[in-house]
């Protein structure tokens, strides 16, 4: 048996009739589902890349500035 070549867009021709048959409606939602999770793997791999390193060093100058404040009351307490 010899494999086909794959289809592509430009090649293939549409029916004249606008009536969606089921075929092509399994074939859509398909396509649908496939280009969303490549959408949600893009988006995920993007915040992971760009977003988290930001929000980590975020909570880390928070947490700086709160152990100078920490430091101020406790220096301030001494000298009393």
């Amino acid at each position: 048996m010899t494999a086909h070549p794959p289809c592509s867009l430009s090649t293939r021709r549409c029916k004249s009739d606008t009536s969606t048959s089921p075929p092509q409606l399994c074939r859509g939602a398909k396509k649908f589902v496939l280009g969303t999770g490549n959408a949600a793997w893009v988006l995920g791999t993007t915040m992971l890349v760009m977003v988290m390193p930001l929000v980590f060093e975020i909570d880390r100058e928070q947490q700086q500035i709160e152990m100078e404040t920490m430091q101020g009351i406790q220096g301030g307490a001494m000298k009393l």
